[in-house]
C-alpha cells in the first residue's frame, strides 16, 4: 500500500552461501533450546542445529565436542545433513541466480570460495560480494557512475563471523581455512575449537 501505482518494481537476488555451515539454523532445523533460552539477545546468534540435536543425546560436553569435531553421531540417532550434496545444490541455485538476473555474483563465488573469505556468515558477504551486488542494485535504477567499495567495507561487515567445521572445509577443497584460521565473535578473534566449546558451555 506504500509503493506508488505505476511504479517500476524490482527483484534482486538474495546472496547468501549454504555450503560452509550446513548446519547453520539459517540452513534446516535449528537449536531451538538454545534460542527459547536466550531469544531474542543471542549470545551466538547463528545457532548449530548440529550441536542442539548433540545437546539431547550426549550430556557429557567432552564427549559432546568430540562427536561434533568428528562428525560422528551416536548409533540410532538420525544421520548428519550431506554437506557435499547441500554444495552441488547451492551450485545449481547460484547458476541459476546468474541466468535469472543477468549477473555473475553467483560463478564468482564458486570461483573464489575455496581460495579467500567471501562470507562471514551463511548470509553476510563480504566487501567484494558487496560490492557487486551494489553495482546490480544501481544498474537497476539508472545510476551510470561506477560504484566502487573496497576493503574498508568489512569493518562492518566481518562481526560476527561464524567458524567453518574443519572436516567441511576439507572435504570442499576451502583452501584458507586452517586449524589457527581465526574468526571474529563479539569482537574478539577465536578459533573454531574455542567457539564451538564456548557454545557447549554457554547452552549447556
Amino acid at each position: 500500500h506504500c509503493v506508488r501505482p505505476g511504479a517500476d518494481v524490482h527483484g534482486f537476488p538474495l546472496v547468501r552461501f549454504a555450503s560452509l555451515w550446513p548446519f547453520d539454523s539459517w540452513n534446516g532445523p535449528g537449536d531451538r533450546a538454545a534460542f527459547e533460552q536466550e531469544a531474542p539477545n543471542l549470545t551466538f546468534p547463528y545457532l548449530d542445529g548440529l550441536l542442539g540435536r548433540l545437546r539431547e543425546e550426549i550430556p557429557d560436553r567432552e564427549a559432546r565436542f568430540a562427536a561434533y569435531r568428528a562428525l560422528q553421531l551416536p548409533d540410532g540417532m538420525p544421520g548428519i545433513v550431506n554437506y557435499r550434496r547441500l554444495h552441488q545444490i547451492e551450485v545449481r541455485r547460484l547458476e541459476a541466480m546468474d541466468e535469472k538476473f543477468a549477473v555473475a555474483i553467483g560463478s564468482f563465488i564458486l570461483e573464489n570460495f575455496a581460495e579467500r573469505r567471501l562470507f562471514h556468515t551463511t548470509v553476510r558477504p563480504n566487501w567484494e560480494i558487496f560490492s557487486l551486488m551494489m553495482q546490480f542494485v544501481a544498474r537497476l535504477v539508472g545510476v551510470s557512475e561506477p560504484i566502487g567499495l573496497n576493503e574498508s567495507v568489512d569493518a562492518s561487515l566481518r562481526n560476527p563471523q561464524v567458524p567453518i567445521h574443519p572436516k567441511v572445509a576439507r572435504d570442499l577443497g576451502v583452501k584458507w581455512v586452517r586449524d589457527g584460521t581465526r574468526y571474529l565473535h563479539r569482537g574478539r578473534a577465536v578459533t573454531w575449537e574455542s567457539y564451538i566449546r564456548s557454545y557447549i558451555e554457554h547452552y549447556g
